[in-house]
C-alpha cells in the first residue's frame, strides 16, 4: 500500500458515517498488522510511507488513526519474536521514539492510548546496546515533570509500574533526576513542581529507599502543613508508599498515621480530608499500619462527617469506612458499630455517590460478619420492601448484597424469598417487570 492509499484510509477513518469508519478501521488494522509492519520495514520505501503516517497522525492529533496505530503496535511488540525482529529492522528506533513522544504529549488521552504499547516495548529483551539507546532517548524526552506520564499513579502497586521503575532505574537517569528535583523543590518552596513529582517519588519509594533529606521534608510537611494543595499531595505520596507494603509500613506508619489523623481532625478542605483518609486507608492494608491506626482511629471525626449535610464530606467518611472494612487485618471489633449504623442512615439520600458507598459498606459488613446480629436483618428488610433504586450501579451492589444475604442462616425464609424476587428483577429501572416476568413465547 502506497502513501496515498494510507493517507486516504486515515482520512476516511474520521468520516461522519459510522459504517464507513468501521470498514476503514478494519482495512487500516490489516495494513498495520504485525506481518504487514515487518514486511514494510524491510522495504525502505514502505518504511518511509509508514513513518510519514506516524508523524502526520501525531502532528494533527487524529485520535482515530492513533488508536489503530497503538493497537497494532501492541500486537507487534507484545510478541517477543515479532517485536525483536521489528526493533532490529528499525535501526533508527523511529517507532520507539514515536511511542515516547506520544506518551509525553500534553494530551493525556494520547498517553492512555499508547500506554500498553509503551509497556510492551520495555518488556522486549532487546540487546544491551539498544536498551542503552532507548534509555538515552527517554532521558531527553521525559525530563522534569514529564516523567509523571510514565507511571500509573492510580494503580501504585501495579506490576506495570514495577516493570517501568525497573527499566528506568537500569537504563536512564530519570529516577535519580526526579528524586533530586523533588528534594530541590522542597528547599526552594516550589509547590507546582512538588505536586508533579511527589506521586512519582511515592512509586519509587515502593522499590528503593528514598534519601533521608526528602523523607525529613515529608515529615515536616505532615507536622506543620503549609497549604491544602501541598498537604494533599504529601498525604498522597505517603499513601502510595504504604499501600500493601509491609516493610514500608514498619518504617513509616508510626510516623505518618498520627499526623494524618491530626490533619483529618483539623482540615475543612475536602481534598485534603480525602488525602488524609487515603493515607490512613493505605496503612490499613498492612498488619503494622492497621495496628497503628487502631490506636488513633478518628471515630468521632468520622461520625461528625457522616452526620454532616455535605455529600462530599459524607463520601469521604464512607469511603474510608469501606476501606477499613475491606482490610485483611480487620477484626469485627475494630470498627465501631456506631459508624456502621450511622452509615446505614444515608441509604435513601439524594446523592447517588453517597448511596453507592452506603451499599459498598453494607456489602463489606455482610461479607466480614460485622454486627451479624443486627445489620443483615436491616439490609434484608430494606431490599424486601417497596423502595426503588434508579441507579443501575447502586442496584448492582444491592443485588450482590442480596445474594450474600441468602447465605445468612438467621434470616427467615419469607425474607429470603423476597431477596430472590429482588434479584430476579435485575438491573431494570423502577416500574420495569424485569426479564423474570417476560413471556417466553
Amino acid at each position: 500500500m502506497d502513501e496515498k492509499d494510507l493517507r486516504s484510509l486515515a482520512e476516511l477513518l474520521s468520516s461522519d458515517k459510522f459504517p464507513q469508519r468501521v470498514e476503514t478501521a478494519s482495512k487500516l488494522r490489516e495494513s498495520l498488522s504485525p506481518a504487514s509492519l515487518l514486511s514494510a520495514w524491510r522495504d525502505p520505501a514502505q518504511a518511509e510511507v509508514l513513518q510519514s503516517l506516524l508523524s502526520e497522525a501525531q502532528s494533527v492529533r487524529n485520535l482515530d488513526v492513533l488508536e489503530v496505530i497503538g493497537e497494532s503496535l501492541v500486537k507487534l511488540l507484545a510478541d517477543q519474536t515479532s517485536g525483536l525482529a521489528f526493533i532490529a529492522l528499525d535501526s533508527t528506533l523511529r517507532v520507539p521514539q514515536f511511542i515516547f513522544n506520544v506518551i509525553a504529549d500534553e494530551d493525556l488521552e494520547l498517553t492512555t492510548l499508547f500506554r500498553s504499547a509503551f509497556v510492551a516495548l520495555l518488556e522486549l529483551a532487546v540487546p544491551a546496546a539498544i536498551a542503552e539507546r532507548l534509555g538515552e532517548m527517554m532521558d531527553g524526552i521525559f525530563e522534569k515533570e514529564k516523567v509523571l506520564r510514565l507511571f500509573d499513579c492510580d494503580a501504585a502497586d501495579s506490576a506495570e509500574n514495577a516493570r517501568i521503575y525497573s527499566y528506568l532505574s537500569a537504563h536512564t537517569r530519570l529516577i535519580d533526576s526526579v528524586i533530586s528535583a523533588t528534594s530541590g523543590a522542597f528547599e526552594v518552596g516550589d509547590p507546582l513542581l512538588l505536586v508533579n513529582n511527589l506521586m512519582v517519588c511515592g512509586i519509587i519509594g515502593r522499590h528503593r529507599p528514598l534519601p533521608r533529606a526528602l523523607l525529613d521534608n515529608i515529615q515536616d510537611s505532615l507536622e506543620a502543613p503549609e497549604g491544602d494543595l501541598l498537604t494533599h499531595f504529601v498525604c498522597r505520596f505517603c499513601s502510595i508508599v504504604l499501600l500493601q507494603h509491609e516493610e514500608n509500613a514498619q518504617g513509616f506508619a508510626d510516623l505518618w498515621v498520627p499526623r494524618a489523623v491530626r490533619i483529618a481532625e483539623a482540615s475543612s478542605d475536602e481534598g485534603t480530608l480525602d488525602a488524609a483518609f487515603d493515607l490512613m486507608g493505605s496503612a490499613a492494608t498492612t498488619s503494622t499500619g492497621w495496628r497503628v491506626l487502631m490506636n488513633y482511629l478518628p471515630s468521632d471525626r468520622l461520625l461528625r462527617l457522616l452526620t454532616s449535610l455535605s455529600d462530599s464530606l459524607r463520601l469521604s467518611a464512607l469511603r474510608f469506612l469501606h476501606t477499613l472494612l475491606r482490610s485483611a487485618w480487620m477484626e469485627p471489633a475494630g470498627v465501631p458499630s456506631s459508624l456502621i449504623k450511622e452509615a446505614w442512615k444515608l441509604r435513601t439520600v439524594y446523592d447517588e455517590g453517597v448511596r453507592y458507598e452506603v451499599w459498598a459498606v453494607a456489602l463489606a459488613v455482610i461479607r466480614r460478619g460485622v454486627l451479624s446480629d443486627s445489620m443483615p436483618l436491616l439490609y434484608a428488610a430494606f431490599l424486601s420492601g417497596v423502595h426503588s433504586e434508579i441507579s443501575a450501579e447502586v442496584r448492582e451492589l444491592q443485588q450482590m448484597a442480596a445474594r450474600e444475604l441468602l447465605n445468612d442462616a438467621t434470616l427467615p425464609e419469607p425474607m429470603k424469598l423476597s431477596l430472590v424476587q429482588f434479584n430476579r428483577r435485575g438491573l431494570y429501572p423502577p416500574g420495569s417487570a424485569g426479564v423474570a416476568n417476560l413471556r417466553k413465547d
